[in-house]
């Protein structure tokens, strides 16, 4: 039986093209996962890349310092942890602490560490991992033009399905589509008319 070129040409293209996208979304998540001190899914990873971020603004501008100071005394803990490897960094480089610095750690010393708030309800989901996701759907949708972020139909791929698809075959379960759509909604990048 003879099969004509454009039936041939109609069938590899849909499959060879979602198995090209589940291979790129893949490898797009790897080098994501490596990006970072830490898995970006991990809220360990999170809470440092925070501490990372409050301690490298504080150390570029005074006023970013004396925020991080107010962050500090209104219970974030990252930020008084990242105040204080501010400290030790200035203090092993032989570095004057600056003002806001200096006022923070006199304060600590007076009255001891602030009392960290702990959440009272489930913490909203990590916003490092939202972040990663919401990369990994552009980066899909640049390299998959055609590619929609929704499902039209059952059986056709969408950015949405293939990322939900690569997280769980990573062991890092989103709860499927919808939940892909509710954080591409609240962390994407706004729609351009």
């Amino acid at each position: 039986m003879q099969t004509s070129r454009r039936n041939v040409v109609k069938l590899l293209p849909a499959d060879f093209s979602e198995a090209a996208m589940m291979q790129h979304a893949r490898d797009a998540l790897a080098a994501a996962r490596g990006a970072f001190d830490g898995d970006p899914f991990s809220i360990d990873a999170m809470h440092a890349e925070v501490r990372r971020m409050l301690k490298g603004l504080a150390a570029h501008h005074e006023r970013n310092a004396a925020r991080a100071v107010e962050l500090a005394l209104a219970g974030a803990e990252d930020a008084h942890h990242a105040l204080l490897d501010l400290n030790a960094e200035r203090g092993a480089r032989g570095e004057p602490p600056g003002p806001a610095l200096q006022t923070y750690m006199q304060i600590v010393g007076e009255r001891g560490p602030p009392r960290f708030r702990r959440p009272a309800c489930r913490p909203p989901e990590n916003f490092l991992a939202a972040f990663t996701i919401c990369c990994l759907i552009i980066d899909l949708r640049q390299q998959f033009p055609d590619l929609p972020l929704r499902r039209s139909t059952a059986r056709r791929p969408s950015a949405f399905s293939v990322i939900a698809a690569s997280l769980t075959e990573a062991g890092i379960g989103r709860r499927g589509e919808e939940a892909i759509r509710k954080i591409w909604e609240r962390y994407g990048p706004p729609v351009n008319p």
